[in-house]
């Protein structure tokens, strides 16, 4: 599974052969999402959000540029991501 932090109007064209549908959430959208048993989310997705996204999602949410009103997702989260690392969830 991914996780893309972005900060950009984006045309997202996926690849319907890996995916069935996707959405734009917020982080109380995505929680309520979870909670809701109509929900489907691979395994592998739901660790990664408990265990890594929502603090991310915090730290990068506190780091918004006050004068541009946008999110330096490279630069926020410095120090709590380690992007030269792919982390496995045995």
């Amino acid at each position: 599974d991914y996780i893309l932090f972005i900060t950009s109007d984006v045309t997202v064209t996926p690849n319907l052969n890996e995916i069935r549908d996707y959405k734009w959430v917020s982080k109380e959208e995505l929680q309520g999402m979870f909670a809701d048993q109509g929900n489907s989310f691979t395994p592998w997705f739901k660790l990664i959000a408990r265990d890594y996204l929502f603090e991310w999602w915090d730290v990068l949410l506190s780091k918004k540029n006050a004068e541009t009103g946008l999110y330096d997702a490279k630069h926020a989260l410095n120090g709590v991501v380690d992007g030269s690392k792919v982390v496995k969830m045995v």
